[in-house]
């Protein structure tokens, strides 16, 4: 799948993009200095930001959907990007572990801290791109027959 995109970013942004795909990632440049604490509540998002964001979740689709979610974005986005992953097919749906394990090894990503257990059974992490932003995924709970 080929994507146009005609989107404006800042010059720090655009540093931190090509710095990113030139490391061989395609979402984090590989430093070993990354922030492991996320961004306070108050936090705003940068111009470009949500484009960024944008970027991520179409890449993201996929991999998800190869272990059987359907990924949604969700949340106010301001501070990260909030995505929930619904167990969507009928067959074998992987471990939400799994699935982060996968993406994080894949796109180079660090966890924040450890997983966070929510209402109504969902599991979520944080992870850090390296780029000056955050992926908060929640997971709903898979249903055993």
């Amino acid at each position: 799948m080929k994507v146009k995109l005609d989107i404006k970013f800042n010059e720090a942004q655009k540093e931190k993009i090509v710095k990113a795909l030139e490391a061989g990632s395609s979402l984090a440049a590989d430093t070993p200095k990354r922030k492991k604490k996320r961004p306070k509540k108050n936090a705003k998002a940068l111009p470009g930001t949500f484009a960024w964001y944008g970027i991520v979740y179409l890449m993201l689709i996929p991999d998800f959907r190869k272990h059987g979610y359907a990924l949604a974005i969700h949340g106010s986005c301001q501070r990260d990007l909030d995505l929930i992953a619904v167990p969507w097919v009928k067959g074998k749906v992987t471990h939400p572990d799994t699935v982060i394990l996968d993406i994080m090894k894949r796109y180079k990503l660090m966890m924040c801290g450890k997983p966070e257990n929510k209402p109504h059974g969902r599991k979520a992490f944080a992870l850090d791109t390296g780029a000056g932003t955050f992926v908060d995924i929640s997971f709903m709970p898979i249903r055993r027959k």
